[in-house]
């Protein structure tokens, strides 16, 4: 608004200066080309000439270019570009299985410095198997099967994995594969049943007409429990959940043969290396265990238990689950470290299988990151995390309230957070987060309404595709606001210093709007279109407050800049003066009648000033465009690069605009004539095409000195010998 005010009263007090100092001219017989005198006024047909009055006209012109100055100078474009590339990469990332709810979290995702990942299903495959247990005293491994079919504690097991599950919960056999539905844990232990030939269907429906009472799992009781009644009306409780909870309630374990054994220290010593040997493998552990009972009062069975009576339990055994990783996560976990990320996993398994897959994706690099149990993370002091945050890499056994305090306290310190979730105690979280992200297999619609981006696929590495997608969008924008900067100070510049120097606008109200057309329109479907390219994970994140105009963006704008001022002005000024272009008479200053000599010393009329001028005016903004279609291939890089054309022809649409552009505006150049204030058909000639297609392509030249030459670092040190250091340097 301030340049289109300056232009127009500049321009304004030009014209009323000029018609101030306006002085009459002397015309005879009709022939303003001649010299006429006062003697003239005997033998001739003369009259006086003064001010015409017609040129009130070019207030109306000056008010014109004044509105389309105004109408460049605002970014109209930027929202447009911004809304383009979220939407764009919005529709791009389903086929990388992210489906976005909330656009903003594709640009939020470009500066993801931690990611807090759940580990079943996101780093590993949950596809669980059973393939090590403890069973009375004996050991089952892999290579090593146990047959305890047609044996008490058999019986106990299969009766226990049929009544103690969900409902949801399926096992079946297609085409010699298993199949699972519902929860990854219990179909482990259903697909045990179907490879002992065990019909565990048959089981449950048998047992659930005898159920007395039911205590659903929960993550703060880790275990869950189903009571049924004997045929003598006595109960039998059958105990599933996390071994170092059911150990607990146990004094005594059950043999083969159906006989029951004291616990002894011993064997409590055994159980706990052999979890530990299960855990350190980054396989899941799940104890089984039976109780027999009394209803809470034989009289009144319709009164229950308000709390699981689960005391002096037999242990049944403790089963060994392996979930195997995801082929294709380390290489995600080390993108994520090569970019300037940090990978923690928040997991309800033990601390030793989340050590453990922690190592085996790489999660744990060093000896000093740390892991920690829920329960004892719970009880440190917000100082005290803020302290360990830094190595922290793992908390088992983790509540969605230590999931969520984690995530504060990582935002607190600056952090740029996405965090995963799947149930409904995660919604907290999720919300908390900067990005949520929920699983779209195993989540709960109330996990995936609370989240801004579902990973389709619940795998890690669909996670660090929406890192790179977001960092493509973050680029894309700063690619537009890069583009549109440069051309703004150009054409605002060149507006002023032409009115100050009573040149007029050399670019007219119509070529302005088709620039602003290029600039924002088209520019924003060609730049907010890019593609993302593996070599955006080989950088650090720009942080939470980083500006959106980098160093070198800011060297970017100024040299292309400088030197398209630079050309334009030399045409402006000194294009009456190259013979080859053919133009002496360009802005020449001249009245209304009489002849004037120009650049080539020969008087020329006003007819002639009028074609010279139009005709450098239009290389001026012939040159103009094409400096801004080169500058545009310069915008596809903005943090140092030096290969503006690496894969250049993969973005069809960017490849297509650009032709495009060079299409309409070599058609307005020969075509458009007066419509465009251009000269008229056949336009200009072709030594100025190629003075003003060369002069315009040597932008690709200035830019790639700029990026080599005047480095980040080089800026930084003439910045502090200049300025001195400041704080953020």
């Amino acid at each position: 608004m301030g340049c289109a005010i300056i232009v127009f009263t500049i321009l304004c007090i030009y014209w009323v200066m000029d018609a101030i100092n306006y002085k009459p001219i002397l015309i005879c017989d009709n022939d303003p080309c001649k010299q006429w005198t006062e003697a003239s006024k005997a033998t001739h047909n003369c009259e006086l000439v003064g001010f015409n009055w017609m040129h009130l006209a070019s207030i109306v012109e000056y008010l014109i270019t004044a509105i389309t100055i105004v109408v460049v100078a605002v970014p109209e474009g930027l929202p447009l570009a911004v809304t383009i590339s979220l939407a764009y990469s919005m529709q791009q990332m389903m086929a990388d299985n992210n489906l976005v709810r909330h656009l903003k979290a594709c640009e939020i995702m470009s500066n993801c410095s931690n990611i807090c990942t759940d580990k079943t299903g996101t780093l590993t495959e949950n596809r669980m198997t059973v393939v090590r247990g403890w069973f009375g005293g004996e050991v089952m491994e892999r290579d090593k099967p146990l047959d305890l079919n047609n044996t008490k504690l058999g019986e106990e097991v299969y009766n226990n994995i049929s009544c103690n599950k969900s409902i949801s919960s399926a096992v079946y056999m297609e085409d010699g594969i298993l199949k699972t539905i519902g929860n990854k844990t219990e179909c482990a232990l259903l697909g045990y049943c179907l490879k002992q030939n065990i019909d565990y269907e048959a089981r449950y429906t048998k047992l659930s007409s005898l159920i007395y009472q039911q205590f659903a799992f929960s993550s703060a009781r880790k275990r869950m429990s189903t009571i049924v009644y004997n045929e003598d009306n006595t109960l039998h409780m059958f105990l599933k959940g996390a071994p170092e909870v059911i150990l607990s309630k146990c004094s005594k374990y059950m043999k083969k043969d159906g006989t029951t054994v004291i616990l002894t220290e011993d064997d409590r010593k055994i159980l706990s290396d052999f979890q530990l040997s299960c855990a350190n493998q980054g396989m899941r552990t799940l104890s089984l265990a039976v109780r027999d009972l009394s209803p809470k009062n034989p009289s009144n069975l319709n009164e229950k238990y308000e709390e699981s009576p689960e005391e002096d339990c037999t242990l049944l055994c403790v089963f060994g689950i392996e979930d195997p990783l995801r082929p294709e996560v380390i290489d995600a976990v080390a993108s994520c470290h090569r970019a300037g990320i940090t990978v923690r996993m928040v997991t309800g398994d033990n601390i030793a299988t989340g050590r453990s897959i922690a190592k085996q994706c790489n999660i744990i690099e060093n000896e000093s990151d740390f892991c920690i149990e829920g329960p004892q993370f719970a009880k440190l002091t917000d100082e005290e995390v803020d302290n360990i945050i830094p190595t922290l890499r793992v908390i088992a056994r983790c509540s969605p309230q230590d999931k969520k305090r984690l995530v504060n306290r990582l935002i607190l310190q600056g952090e740029v957070v996405a965090v995963t979730g799947d149930g409904t105690n995660d919604v907290p979280a999720l919300k908390e987060a900067d990005v949520g992200l929920a699983m779209g297999i195993r989540g709960t619609d109330v996990a995936k309404q609370a989240s801004d981006i579902v990973i389709l696929d619940d795998n890690f590495n669909s996670i660090v595709k929406a890192v790179m997608w977001g960092r493509c969008v973050y680029d894309n924008i700063r690619k537009f606001l890069q583009f549109q900067l440069t051309v703004n100070v150009v054409a605002l510049a060149l507006c002023i210093i032409g009115a100050i120097t009573k040149m007029g606008s050399p670019l007219k109200a119509l070529q302005m709007l088709w620039v602003n057309m290029i600039m924002d329109t088209l520019a924003a479907l060609a730049l907010g279109t890019e593609k993302p390219t593996p070599s955006l994970l080989n950088r650090k994140p720009f942080g939470r407050k980083a500006s959106l105009l980098s160093i070198n963006m800011l060297r970017n704008i100024v040299t292309q800049a400088i030197y398209q001022l630079f050309v334009l002005l030399f045409l402006l000024y000194c294009g009456r003066y190259i013979s080859f272009l053919n133009a002496p008479c360009a802005y020449i200053n001249h009245g209304d009648f009489g002849q004037y000599e120009c650049a080539d010393h020969k008087l020329h009329t006003i007819n002639d000033i009028e074609k010279d001028t139009t005709t450098i005016q239009t290389m001026i903004f012939n040159a103009f465009v094409f400096c801004q279609i080169f500058n545009e291939i310069n915008s596809r890089k903005v943090n140092g690069e030096t290969d503006v054309f690496e894969n250049i022809f993969s973005n069809y649409m960017f490849v297509g605009i650009v032709s495009m552009t060079i299409i309409v505006q070599t058609l307005i150049v020969v075509f458009a004539g007066p419509i465009f204030s251009v000269s008229p058909f056949p336009g200009i000639g072709v030594i100025q095409w190629i003075t003003c297609l060369v002069l315009s392509s040597l932008s690709l030249v200035i830019g790639q000195f700029a990026i080599r030459y005047l480095t980040e670092p080089k800026i930084l040190q003439i910045k502090e010998k200049l300025f001195g250091r400041t704080k953020s340097d």
